[in-house]
């Protein structure tokens, strides 16, 4: 059911009379795009605290090179779902020629505290980094698909409290990665019923030196083909805390289905 969800979502017709309006810049006041235009971002969108970016059902978002969607303390609310019936929003490099191959920069958030930041019904393709969450709480990405990134499918770097559910990662170098680094601290995140499918580190776990990394799940997951299913690596340090991974499907990942470093182990069950 999950994989034909997503398969539907891929599937969209860009409407030939939409019309295209620019966009770009620091938002002052909140800003709602609709379905009936193509949103061009030319050069960095910026949502900063206390203003809101709603994206509507069935929008399409083209991103040009080297720009991307920060959301700086405000609020990012995307959801491809309005009365019961889905209709995916598309975040998709704004290419001009079908031979271009570079990436936008993805979608970003940094000290944003959940509410109103959550993906939802989206594709998301052609990034460096579709998803990259720092030091932020509480974003949910959930019922998307996210496609052909270059670095990263969905990044958590010093963050906590967020969710990511019923997702597709596929063809990106890295799905999913954890980070915690000296001081801080990456926890309570949960992970579920998403299919990974990546070229490199399916799911990539990382307490640095010093870094807290405790009470994260990853359950009921489809994870396979990658060169590894998961790679938990410490850098340094006493590990200690607890996190989860639990009632994972491993396929055929070719050289590690999961691979632990010994100073790690102490930290995972």
């Amino acid at each position: 059911k999950k994989l034909g969800i997503c398969i539907a979502l891929l599937i969209s017709f860009f409407s030939a009379n939409a019309e295209e309006i620019l966009v770009g810049g620091t938002l002052t006041e909140d800003l709602v795009f609709t379905s009936e235009n193509v949103y061009i971002v030319y050069k960095d969108l910026r949502i900063p605290e206390g203003i809101t970016l709603t994206i509507n059902a069935g929008v399409t978002v083209k991103i040009d090179q080297g720009r991307g969607i920060l959301v700086l303390g405000g609020n990012l609310l995307v959801d491809g779902q309005q009365n019961n019936e889905i209709d995916s929003i598309h975040f998709v490099p704004n290419h001009l020629d079908r031979f271009d191959g570079w990436k936008w920069k993805g979608i970003s958030y940094t000290g944003v505290a959940g509410v109103n930041n959550k993906i939802s019904y989206a594709n998301i393709v052609d990034a460096e980094i579709a998803v990259d969450i720092y030091n932020s709480t509480g974003v949910i990405i959930e019922n998307s698909c996210i496609l052909n990134n270059q670095n990263i499918g969905v990044r958590l770097y010093n963050s906590k409290d967020c969710e990511i559910n019923n997702c597709l990662f596929q063809d990106n170098y890295d799905g999913i990665e954890m980070v915690a680094t000296n001081g801080e601290e990456t926890s309570g995140n949960l992970v579920k019923g998403c299919v990974l499918k990546n070229f490199n580190h399916n799911i990539y776990l990382l307490k640095a030196f010093g870094g807290m990394f405790m009470d994260n799940l990853i359950k009921l997951n489809l994870i396979e083909d990658g060169n590894n299913g998961i790679w938990m690596d410490n850098g340094g340090g006493e590990a200690f805390g607890r996190n989860m991974i639990s009632k994972n499907i491993f396929i055929n990942n070719d050289y590690q289905d999961l691979f632990i470093l010994p100073t790690l182990l102490p930290n995972c069950m």
